[in-house]
C-alpha cells in the first residue's frame, strides 16, 4: 500500500481545563503548552504589541483564548515571520484588540491562523453606503443615522480625499481654495465659511459644481454661509445652503446663501452731494436706488459716483433720502 502526503505527527492534548494568564508588558507566545489551551488576560496599561507562535500543520486545530481587560488600550497582536491571520475573510500579519474584546486563536493551516471574536467584537466599518449583507457596527450606524463622521478644520489650500465623506468642514480665515476630491458617486461633504469676511472657494478636479441648475469648475462659499455638497456621479451639486450673515438695523446689510447681499439705510440728499459707506462693502455692486417724501413735496434724488464701498446722495433740495444697494 502506498500512502501521499505529509505525515502528520501526534501532538500531546491539551488540557480542556484552560489556565488564565494575565500579560502586562510586550510579549512573544510560544508554540507549545505554554499557549495553547490558555486563556490570555491583558492588563493596564495595555498598548502591548503581542507576536504569536510561529505554526505548522503539526499544530492544526490548537488554540487559544485572549481577552483585553484594559480601560482604553488596544493591543495589537502580530503573525510571526511569514504566518498570517485570517480575519474578516482576508488575511493579514496582525488583529487589534479592543478593550472588552475577547478573541480565540486557532491554527486552521501550516502558517494560518483564524481569529473570532466572542466579545466586544472589533469589526472593519463597511463603506458608507453600503447595503450588503455585513453586520453593521456602530461606527456605520452612526454614519447612517447622519452624523458628521468627523469634523475638521482649515485654514489653508487643502484637498479632501473620498475616506472623508461624511465631514463637516469648518473652514476659518479666507483667500485660499478646498478642492473636492475625484467625484465617486455618493460624497458628501458639508463645509462652513465660518467668521466674518471668510468667504472660501470650492473647486473639483474634474466635472462641475452646480448651483442653481448652472455648473461651474469652481465657486465661492460667502462668509458664515454654510453648503452641502453631494456628489452625483461626475458631477457635484450644492443640495442645500446655510443661512447667511445679517446685521437687521438701519443701516443694515442680508448676505444671501446665494451670495447675494442686500443693504440699506438713510441718507441726508443735499445739492452738494453726501457720501454714504455700505455697512458691509461689496467686492461687486449692482444697483443703487434712492427714494424720499418730504411732507407734501417730492424732492428728487440720485446716488453718483457709485463704488463698491459706497456713494454719494445728491437731492434737489435737502432732504431725508433711503436707499437700498444690491452686489456680491
Amino acid at each position: 500500500m502506498s500512502y501521499f502526503g505529509t505525515p502528520v505527527y501526534p501532538v500531546a492534548p491539551v488540557s480542556t481545563s484552560a489556565t488564565v494568564v494575565n500579560i502586562s508588558a510586550n510579549t512573544t507566545l510560544g508554540a507549545g503548552a505554554a499557549t495553547f489551551g490558555k486563556d490570555f488576560v491583558i492588563q493596564d496599561p495595555g498598548s502591548f504589541t503581542i507576536t504569536l507562535p510561529a505554526v505548522d500543520i503539526n499544530l492544526l486545530g490548537q488554540k487559544f483564548t485572549i481577552f483585553n481587560a484594559c480601560t482604553s488600550a488596544v493591543n495589537t497582536l502580530n503573525a510571526a515571520g511569514s504566518d498570517v491571520v485570517r480575519y474578516f475573510g482576508a488575511n493579514s500579519t496582525s488583529v487589534l484588540i479592543q478593550p472588552g474584546s475577547k478573541a480565540v486563536f486557532e491554527v486552521i493551516a501550516s502558517g494560518t491562523w483564524a481569529v473570532a471574536f466572542e466579545s466586544g467584537a472589533y469589526t472593519i466599518s463597511a463603506p458608507q453606503f453600503d447595503n450588503g449583507p455585513r453586520i453593521a457596527n456602530t461606527a456605520f450606524v452612526q454614519r447612517a443615522l447622519g452624523n458628521f463622521q468627523a469634523v475638521t478644520t482649515v485654514s489653508s489650500a487643502t484637498t479632501l480625499t473620498a475616506a472623508q465623506t461624511g465631514s463637516f468642514i469648518l473652514a476659518s480665515l479666507t483667500g485660499y481654495t478646498i478642492t473636492l476630491p475625484a467625484p465617486v458617486l455618493g460624497l458628501t461633504f458639508t463645509i462652513y465659511a465660518g467668521g466674518a469676511n471668510s468667504a472660501i472657494t470650492i473647486a473639483t478636479p474634474s466635472g462641475n459644481i452646480f448651483l442653481n441648475g448652472n455648473g461651474l469648475t469652481s465657486r465661492v462659499i460667502p462668509s458664515n454661509v454654510t453648503w452641502q455638497l453631494v456628489c452625483l456621479g461626475t458631477d457635484w451639486v450644492v443640495a442645500s445652503q446655510g443661512l447667511g450673515q445679517a446685521a437687521l438695523a438701519v443701516p443694515g446689510y442680508q448676505k444671501l446663501p446665494s451670495g447675494l447681499i442686500l443693504q440699506w439705510g438713510t441718507a441726508t440728499a443735499t445739492t452738494g452731494g453726501t457720501a454714504i459707506l455700505y455697512p458691509y462693502a461689496f467686492s461687486t455692486l449692482y444697483t443703487v436706488n434712492l427714494s424720499t417724501h418730504n411732507a407734501n413735496s417730492i424732492v428728487t434724488v440720485s446716488s453718483g459716483n457709485a463704488t463698491a464701498s459706497g456713494f454719494t446722495a445728491y437731492g434737489a433740495a435737502t432732504a431725508t433720502a433711503t436707499w437700498i444697494a444690491t452686489g456680491i
